[in-house]
């Protein structure tokens, strides 16, 4: 960042800066950004920190069975958040890498299929896609629902890729 003799201003030996080779573009030269679930800058209230830690200080045992199988990039090397707040709403489970949110759904979800479709709705337009599995799924079947979370991060990922135009690896 020492601009030397090359700096404005500066002779040989010069501690000046070279302000110009290192300032920040104005907003105008910025280059437009495609829309991403992370790019969207969110203000997360106190009160959802704290419902979303006492979630995870408290898991259903299914949402437990899940995690032990997804915790430390288990998955296929994809990680996953428990209990992540985006949006304003508390995600059982995330992965960045996919833009996919994975519920499990226990009984306190009967009756509230027309807001978890509001809710699926209001995450599809920033991006996130959802997976539904209920209680029984993940007790019963979880080679099953992880064979289908593995396939759907994957799709996830290689249609990045596509769309960027490179292959369909992950960075570590």
């Amino acid at each position: 960042p020492w601009g030397g003799a090359a700096a404005a201003g500066g002779g040989e030996g010069s501690m000046t800066r070279n302000r110009t080779a290192h300032r920040r573009p104005r907003k105008e030269e910025a280059a437009p950004l495609e829309p991403s679930p992370t790019l969207f800058p969110q203000r997360v209230m106190p009160e959802k920190v704290a419902f979303a830690k006492d979630l995870r200080a408290h898991p259903t045992a299914a949402e437990e069975r899940l995690w032990q199988s997804l915790r430390r990039n288990a998955l296929e090397g994809f990680r996953f958040r428990r209990q992540q707040v985006f949006a304003g709403f508390v995600l059982d489970f995330y992965c960045h890498t996919a833009a996919l949110c994975v519920e499990v759904d226990g009984p306190v979800h009967d009756g509230s299929q027309e807001a978890d479709a509001l809710r699926d709705e209001g995450l599809r337009r920033r991006g996130v896609r959802t997976l539904r599995f209920n209680n029984e799924d993940v007790e019963v079947r979880l080679d099953e629902v992880l064979e289908i979370i593995a396939h759907a991060c994957r799709l996830s990922v290689k249609h990045d890729a596509g769309r960027a135009g490179i292959s369909g690896q992950r960075s570590p």
